[in-house]
């Protein structure tokens, strides 16, 4: 997992994220360091959309200065490079860049049922949200 910054170098995070069905995420490793970023990453993305085919290159840029989210952006824009995502018995078959505000970006096909856990990820944790308002 790669944490992309407009501001700063890539940080590569050992360890990873696990979503959970009920809205948790398990980080492991470094990733726990930066645990508020990660979960606000995963929530700012619109899982509601399909997600966006990109090139892997684009997917795998080291630097955001391609990245029109990032030229939108601020200096504070982060955004989220897994090279694999699994959750509910689905796993990406390949990169996957989560931005905030856009659908996943994924490089080549995707299996159907990733999608609609990654939904129904974003759905609890919005519910966990609103219940501790």
């Amino acid at each position: 997992m790669k944490l992309r910054r407009k501001s700063a170098p890539p940080l590569l995070l050992s360890g990873g994220a696990v979503l959970q069905l009920d809205g948790a995420i398990d980080l492991l490793g470094d990733a726990m360091v930066h645990a508020e970023t990660v979960g606000a990453l995963i929530d700012g993305v619109d899982a509601g959309a399909a997600p966006t085919p990109l090139p892997l290159a684009e997917v795998m840029e080291s630097s955001c200065r391609a990245c029109p989210v990032a030229a939108r952006s601020g200096a504070g824009c982060r955004c989220l490079q897994v090279d694999r995502l699994r959750m509910d018995g689905a796993e990406s078959l390949s990169p996957v860049l989560l931005r905030p505000g856009q659908p996943p970006a994924v490089a080549g096909e995707q299996p159907r049922g990733l999608w609609q856990a990654f939904a129904a990820v974003r759905a609890a944790r919005a519910r966990q949200v609103r219940r501790a308002a």
